[in-house]
């Protein structure tokens, strides 16, 4: 669950809630450090941070907390195998340190700034200022833009502003202070080229994976089914009215799945010069060569699309599309901070198989 939705979710509910978030690491954990989620006050919660070891005894904490109205740091050890304190031997193999915090006061405002950030397609960074012992309320935070460093806005516990020269000079860590930065980025977008039946579920599926989707069709019967989740966007056109519209960039994923063959040639030849992050083609080879025309496809086409996963019918097919923007978003993820891909794979980076397990097909290498 992506804090984007975390966070729509709190402005939607406008309840009391506890935002919960792993601040530290140790050893192996089922999520990373900066994951989140909320737990509101009527007991239901959105997100995770175990595979549900942990939830119930944080929901616990949470209602507490609601009531003290102040953040604390619980910690997790789940380290020993033998350790019956779960009522089991979890044994996942790390210990969680987790920050719980009311969402009231400057994290409110802290968190309704950075929806806007990311709605607006946006990285972002927070600081959280703690005491070194980490177990007092949170001194501060600031909000900075991820690729410049920005300062979007800094507040203070008690609710007061903070100048960048206050920041610098006593909030920076110093004795017993300690700052902790997580970054996010906005969520990527995919749009989906035809709305038929089988891109129901590539649509669903992508959009529980963490991306934005918009399902783009000339015909508006098959884009006005209720097949869709709520949060997919659809817009109807023709290719050269869509393309435009869509101002389709390098931080896009594009699947073309009209099943129309002179619309998917038009849609492909009017977003060919466009570098984006992904580009799948749904269709044989012969087909896919037909779209081509003898072009020498660009390093982020992928066809057929999807993970070779043997995949039979629209549901199975979906999984294997949905599987394959993952590993391409991650990939982009590892090379955006330190790039570990060609030790891995060698020098066949944008390879769609984890293993070096390809197909090359018939119209050529991408």
């Amino acid at each position: 669950m992506e804090l984007h939705d975390i966070v729509t979710a709190i402005v939607k509910k406008q309840r009391a809630a506890v935002l919960a978030t792993i601040v530290e690491v140790e050893g192996h954990a089922y999520r990373k450090q900066g994951v989140s989620m909320v737990l509101w006050d009527d007991g239901t919660s959105l997100g995770h941070l175990s595979p549900g070891c942990l939830e119930a005894d944080l929901a616990e904490h949470a209602l507490q907390l609601l009531e003290a109205g102040c953040a604390k740091i619980v910690d997790y050890d789940m380290r020993p195998t033998e350790d019956l304190s779960w009522g089991e031997a979890v044994g996942c193999g790390g210990l969680l340190r987790i920050l719980l915090e009311p969402v009231k006061g400057p994290l409110k405002a802290c968190l309704l700034e950075l929806k806007r950030c990311l709605d607006a397609g946006l990285g972002i960074r927070i600081e959280r200022v703690m005491t070194e012992e980490l177990h007092d309320a949170v001194a501060a935070y600031r909000l900075l833009l991820a690729q410049t460093d920005k300062v979007v806005g800094s507040w203070r516990a008690n609710g007061n502003s903070i100048s960048a020269e206050e920041w610098a000079c006593a909030i920076t860590p110093a004795a017993g202070l300690r700052l902790w930065s997580c970054r996010y980025e906005a969520k990527p977008r995919l749009v989906i080229f035809g709305a038929g039946t089988d891109a129901v579920p590539v649509a669903n599926g992508a959009l529980r994976a963490g991306f934005s989707v918009t399902v783009a069709d000339w015909r508006h019967a098959v884009c006005s089914t209720d097949d869709y989740a709520d949060r997919v966007t659809r817009i109807i056109g023709f290719p050269e009215e869509l393309v435009s519209r869509l101002a389709l960039g390098a931080n896009d994923y594009v699947i073309i799945m009209s099943h129309q063959l002179q619309r998917d040639k038009q849609f492909l030849d009017l977003a060919w010069d466009i570098p984006l992050a992904y580009l799948g083609i749904l269709g044989s080879v012969s087909r896919t060569a037909q779209l081509l025309n003898g072009r020498q496809p660009p390093v982020w086409l992928h066809a057929p699309v999807g993970l070779d996963i043997g995949a039979q019918g629209a549901e199975e097919i979906a999984v294997s599309i949905v599987a394959e923007l993952i590993q391409i978003r991650r990939h982009a993820a590892v090379r955006q901070t330190d790039s570990i891909l060609k030790g891995v794979y060698g020098n066949d980076r944008h390879s769609r198989y984890l293993f070096g397990r390809r197909t090359k097909p018939s119209y050529g290498v991408r």
